[in-house]
């Protein structure tokens, strides 16, 4: 037999949820919850937090109101006892979008979206994105599903920083931080080479270099050049000091 339930809690640390029949009020505690490519040392393990009607803990759990988070699970009874196929998601979702749309979305409301063209985009509820598309503009999905619920309400607050590390055989070769005030750290064991056929530009209010300089090409500072091939006019033999660079 095979029945829905409605999630009343998760359990992560065994994989388990407690649970009630929605159509006899059957209550279940513990139900295990087959996951995907589950084995001793794989798999995926996110159960999400229901979030219960209003006055959830005085109410009979099968005839609860509707809460902020609907959690149906698809229960089968093997040998007596039941376990949980997968999940059904309830008939009004913030999920539901145009065909060909996936969405990949976290309890904390991290989420992922990848539309039928390939654009895609991993967003964090602070506003921190990385996108990969046609567009730059980040792409907005407030009310946009079929049911014109998805809201992002969650960790909006945050102030995440970017961190990326790269290791060798466990020693750290390459790091970067961009802090929540958007200052840039970089460091690595190596060397740094850039190359363009266009322009570079730096525009800061002041540059520091601790290092020696070698460059090939002309030199010009305020117009002025003072590379190698400069010259000096008005120079006489003795002690005089030269003019400015022409």
């Amino acid at each position: 037999m095979i029945t829905l339930a409605r999630v009343t809690a998760v359990h992560p640390e065994t994989g388990t949820i407690d649970c009630v029949c929605i159509n006899t009020r059957r209550r279940f505690a513990g139900v295990r919850v087959a996951q995907v490519g589950a084995s001793t040392d794989t798999g995926r393990i996110d159960l999400p937090v229901p979030g219960l009607g209003a006055n959830s803990s005085a109410s009979d759990p099968a005839l609860m109101p509707l809460g902020a988070r609907e959690v149906v699970a698809v229960i089968a009874f093997f040998g007596g006892q039941a376990l949980c196929l997968g999940f059904l998601p309830p008939r009004t979702s913030q999920m539901y979008f145009e065909a060909g749309r996936r969405i990949d979305r976290h309890g904390s409301d991290v989420y992922s979206s990848i539309d039928s063209a390939g654009n895609t985009e991993w967003r964090h509820p602070s506003g921190s994105m990385v996108r990969f598309s046609e567009s730059a503009v980040p792409e907005d999905l407030t009310g946009q599903d079929a049911d014109g619920a998805w809201a992002i309400t969650r960790n909006t607050d945050r102030a995440p920083r970017l961190h990326v590390r790269l290791a060798n055989a466990g020693v750290t070769k390459f790091e970067m931080t961009v802090d929540p005030a958007g200052n840039v750290t970089m460091t690595t064991a190596g060397n740094i080479s850039m190359s363009t056929p266009g322009d570079m530009a730096i525009d800061a209010a002041n540059l520091t270099i601790n290092a020696d300089i070698a460059t090939t090409g002309t030199l010009t500072n305020n117009g002025v050049n003072v590379s190698s091939t400069h010259v000096h006019g008005g120079v006489q033999s003795g002690g005089s000091n030269t003019s400015t660079p022409q």
